[in-house]
């Protein structure tokens, strides 16, 4: 049973700073065509367009992908049209991503296909020489190809979201009715009250928007230009069971990328940040 501390900070976090967001369950019974959301697979693709690959030439696989058209969605998130995020598979344990500059367009790309065209077969877009069957990869976050269902939900901020300690403090000292400025949450609540509040908050889990969730620290606190990357538009945690790993990343990390508000809003996704850590 929560303190009653706990509890009307847990009230007051979940006011101050729950967001609107799309909660993203893997459905082994869902569909997986070239024109289904989903996960990993043959993707869609315009042939009117060049395929993304890095600078030498290696094409990139999908990692994920949404259909607007068929999944409905709110505003800032398109509400029609194909969404996908691409990385790097052949010679990178890495995953396409560069941690020294996170975004650089080269082993990773999220492209935005405003109409799609349902004529397209799946044939023609294996006759790119894409990669796409993910048993042959040597390295890859999935297992195989996912059906994925897509469901409106709320979250609230984590600990370990870069803004999180500010909030706190904010909250904390309203409901003590004292100044409490920039004092870790740890210090404030007794261990029980910790384990209290970290049970109750949200922890990782695949999501289109919401709040990050990271397995070691936000890669924007402290860097001024990564600070401008303020929305969360697509996150990939681990999933595995006892049996089977469906997703993961590394030791169970997860992958974030991250889009300016401005650019979301102008459904222009060519300035990504993408990371991804694990434990």
């Amino acid at each position: 049973m929560q303190s009653e501390l706990v509890q009307k900070i847990l009230d007051k976090l979940k006011t101050k700073t729950a967001q609107n967001a799309y909660r993203i369950t893997i459905d082994t019974n869902a569909p997986t065509g070239v024109f289904d959301s989903k996960f990993g697979g043959v993707p869609y693709w315009d042939l009117q367009k060049p395929y993304p690959q890095d600078t030498n030439g290696n094409k990139l696989a999908l990692l994920a992908q949404f259909n607007f058209d068929k999944d409905k969605v709110s505003e800032p998130l398109p509400t029609k049209g194909m969404l996908q995020f691409f990385i790097r598979v052949f010679d990178d344990d890495i995953y396409g991503a560069d941690f020294d500059n996170p975004t650089k367009q080269d082993g990773f790309r999220v492209i935005y296909h405003e109409n799609i065209d349902t004529s397209v077969t799946e044939a023609q877009i294996k006759a790119l020489d894409i990669p796409w069957d993910i048993p042959s990869f040597d390295d890859f976050p999935l297992a195989f190809e996912m059906g994925i269902t897509i469901t409106p939900t709320q979250i609230c901020m984590g600990t370990l979201n870069e803004q999180f300690n500010h909030v706190f403090c904010e909250i904390a000292s309203e409901v003590l009715q004292k100044d409490i400025q920039d004092m870790p949450y740890y210090k404030i609540l007794t261990e029980q009250e910790q384990t209290q509040l970290l049970d109750a908050l949200p922890i990782g889990g695949h999501s289109l928007l919401g709040h990050p969730f990271f397995t070691q620290y936000d890669p924007r606190e402290n860097d001024e230009t990564l600070s401008a990357y303020t929305t969360l538009l697509f996150q990939m945690d681990s999933e595995y069971d006892r049996q089977e790993d469906y997703v993961m990343w590394g030791d169970g990390g997860v992958a974030n990328f991250f889009i300016k508000p401005q650019d979301l809003q102008n459904k222009k996704f060519d300035d990504i940040l993408y990371n991804w850590d694990c434990y």
